[in-house]
């Protein structure tokens, strides 16, 4: 039994140098492969980068891209590099598949975020200075705000509060999004109320007047004023009428300041809620009065 195990050792202490020659030489074999492979991707990407200049894409997309095919090149040569020495090809890209779906499932959340950031670059529905909202209330906005920059994985939005808000990317990829800037032009909705007691014909005639009154409100569009609802308080009227993008939000708050100055001059009331409550009188009360 000794005799056996001392037979085993010599063969193993003989075979050494051949053991470290063959590791010697795979070792030569990936650095000569990683070389040759490395400076083959650097003339590819070289080629590469000029068509994606060409192709006069988005600066963002175009580097997304680059660095798409890069690692895509280097993985390549992670598997001719590893063919050489002598594994086999399939065997090393089952496993590199078994570990990405291990990896995918694990970051399923951050990976959705990157390809709804590919998607949103491609897409392009919005672009960095846009007013963009992310389609809740009001056709379209829960928030609204100005895209400052466009990850990968996130969208950072400057709210009117002056608040940066960070919203992932698979959101804004799968939900409904309202660009406010893309036509250049908004529609604003402004609405007032006056008393049933004025005349509401008269009080179109001044809504008009000072909707027309400000620089801001584009006067080749279309304006419409006219009587909206019949309130439990007044007549409620409505003006629609276009405005710069830009202005939207300033003309929003500022016409309605000179909107009231002008109907309190010409003689009209804006109502504010009221409720009329008639007694009826109880007849035993009214017996005992007269009594």
């Amino acid at each position: 039994m000794q005799n056996e195990q001392a037979d085993v050792f010599i063969n193993w202490v003989k075979n050494l140098p051949i053991y470290f020659l063959g590791i010697l030489k795979n070792i030569l074999i990936l650095v000569l492969v990683f070389l040759v492979g490395k400076r083959i991707i650097s003339f590819i990407m070289k080629r590469v980068k000029k068509m994606l200049s060409l192709a006069r894409l988005d600066k963002t997309v175009e580097v997304v891209l680059g660095n798409v095919i890069q690692v895509a090149l280097f993985i390549f040569l992670g598997l001719t590099m590893l063919s050489a020495i002598g594994y086999e090809a399939t065997s090393v890209a089952a496993l590199i598949a078994s570990a990405g779906l291990s990896v995918g499932l694990a970051f399923q959340g951050t990976l959705s975020n990157l390809a709804g950031g590919v998607l949103l670059m491609f897409a392009k529905p919005f672009a960095i200075g846009d007013w963009v909202g992310d389609g809740g209330k009001d056709a379209g906005t829960t928030f609204e705000g100005s895209v400052i920059n466009i990850g990968l994985a996130y969208t950072t939005f400057e709210t009117i509060e002056g608040k940066h808000l960070v919203v992932p990317n698979s959101q804004l990829s799968s939900g409904k999004i309202a660009n406010f800037t893309k036509k250049g032009k908004r529609r604003l909705i402004t609405s007032v109320s006056i008393s049933y007691e004025d005349d509401h014909q008269k009080g179109l005639e001044v809504f008009e007047r000072v909707v027309r009154s400000f620089p801001e409100v584009l006067q080749d569009e279309p304006l419409e004023v006219f009587v909206d609802n019949l309130g439990e308080s007044g007549v409620e009227l409505q003006a629609w009428y276009w405005v710069k993008a830009k202005d939207f939000i300033i003309l929003r708050h500022g016409i309605m300041g000179r909107l009231k100055t002008e109907l309190e001059a010409a003689g009209l009331h804006i109502p504010y809620p009221q409720l009329d409550v008639h007694m009826k009188p109880d007849a035993h009360v009214s017996q005992t009065i007269n009594a």
